[in-house]
């Protein structure tokens, strides 16, 4: 056998989040050009360096952190799936549970819009530069991470939620429970409906108060246009009669 590999402690993938959060945009990004797979190989490099800087840690290689990252986001999609049916299971109701921090927050929107692209094609786990190695991850009894394999222990994985309601758990397949449910998301889009509506309605409104007011203020603006115009005329005009009475008296002194 060889050596054992230490599980991913917690403070480890909290760190790992940490890091992989503030380039998300380059990690998760579903293009697959060379250009972005470059880009991606770079940051993931420099995501093992510094996490490999802490002294705390112990070292990973990149594809260890790569899978590392993609079971977090497969551990935070069956939760987010839980929650999903908890709120079908309550009419249609945001369940009581919800992200505490700002990290989490940004945790639960990027797996929400990011679809599961850690393929060849994304260049991520397997991403032009890295070969094909493969790693699996099993999740230990304490929430942490250890990379698999025949020279690690066999650890019990933790317990996904059963798709299938338990008699506990109100089915919400039954024709009682749909009815509910299917006027809650009807309610929920009829809701959205007249908010959009609305705020139509404002932008309109607020459209044409700005559209009255570029109207008076050319008013305004052509109003004064002309007043200076005719001032300007005025003016010529008193030049023009001064200029004639001058040229007039010196005549007469002339004679």
């Amino acid at each position: 056998m060889g050596e054992k590999r230490k599980r991913f402690e917690a403070r480890e993938t909290d760190y790992l989040r940490k890091l992989v959060m503030e380039k998300r945009n380059i990690v998760e990004n579903k293009q697959s050009d060379a250009v972005t797979n470059s880009a991606k190989k770079a940051a993931w490099e420099e995501i093992a360096k510094k996490f490999n800087e802490e002294p705390a840690h112990t070292k990973r290689t990149v594809y260890q952190l790569m899978k590392c990252w993609d079971n977090i986001k497969t551990k935070k999609k069956k939760e987010l799936a839980v929650m999903k049916r908890a709120r079908m299971s309550t009419d249609g109701k945001h369940p009581s549970t919800s992200p505490s921090t700002e990290e989490g927050i940004k945790m639960e929107s990027l797996v929400t819009d990011v679809t599961d692209h850690w393929s060849v094609d994304s260049g991520t786990v397997q991403m032009a530069g890295f070969g094909t190695h493969s790693i699996f991850m099993t999740s230990g009894p304490d929430g942490s991470l250890v990379e698999g394999g025949t020279d690690v222990d066999d650890e019990p994985e933790l317990p996904v939620a059963s798709q299938t309601p338990t008699p506990d758990e109100p089915s919400t397949s039954s024709g009682k429970k749909k009815a509910p449910c299917t006027q809650a998301v009807a309610a929920e889009i009829e809701e959205r409906a007249r908010q959009n509506a609305t705020r139509l309605e404002q932008a309109a409104e607020l459209h044409n108060l700005r559209l009255a007011e570029l109207q008076t203020r050319l008013a305004i603006a052509q109003e004064e246009l002309k007043r200076a115009q005719l001032e300007t005329e005025h003016k010529q005009q008193l030049w023009r009669m001064e200029e004639m009475a001058f040229r007039e008296k010196m005549g007469w002194e002339e004679k």
